[in-house]
């Protein structure tokens, strides 16, 4: 190695504690967005229960009548304290009017973001809010 070459760092060695803290903070993480996974799925299907609170019982994307065979699927979450982002695409099928656009039978792919706030103890949805690309939907609708 020349004299000018700088050598690698060392890497430094994190205390067990606070390698203890971050698997727990990652496990943690974990559950809290498997536990919003299952209540946007079940938003989504209309099969939330009775006790969930009218803030968090909207559906991520809204039912239009003229999509059917929608799906959901969850592209990626991220926690932040007592709030979960979760990025989402819906896949539906343009079967019926919507907005006074006719059927063609195409699929459609609208993408969103879902902002769901955690109760005090972290174990329900209290409230979420969710946002879509509006207008790449209606492209799509117009350019069947």
């Amino acid at each position: 190695m020349t004299p000018d070459a700088k050598q690698p760092l060392p890497k430094k060695r994190m205390p067990p504690k606070v390698r203890a803290f971050r698997a727990r903070m990652r496990d943690k993480n974990d559950l809290l967005q498997e536990l919003v996974a299952a209540h946007l799925h079940a938003a989504q299907e209309g099969t939330l229960g009775p006790d969930t609170p009218p803030a968090a019982a909207a559906p991520p994307f809204p039912r239009m009548e003229g999509l059917t065979d929608v799906s959901l699927s969850l592209d990626a979450q991220f926690t932040r304290l007592d709030k979960i982002a979760t990025r989402w695409t819906i896949y539906a099928t343009h079967s019926g009017p919507v907005a006074g656009i006719p059927p063609t039978n195409q699929e459609l792919t609208i993408t969103g973001m879902t902002i769901s706030r955690l109760s005090d103890d972290e174990q329900r949805v209290a409230s979420h809010e969710s946002y879509y690309d509006q207008p790449a939907l209606v492209r799509q609708l117009e350019s069947g």
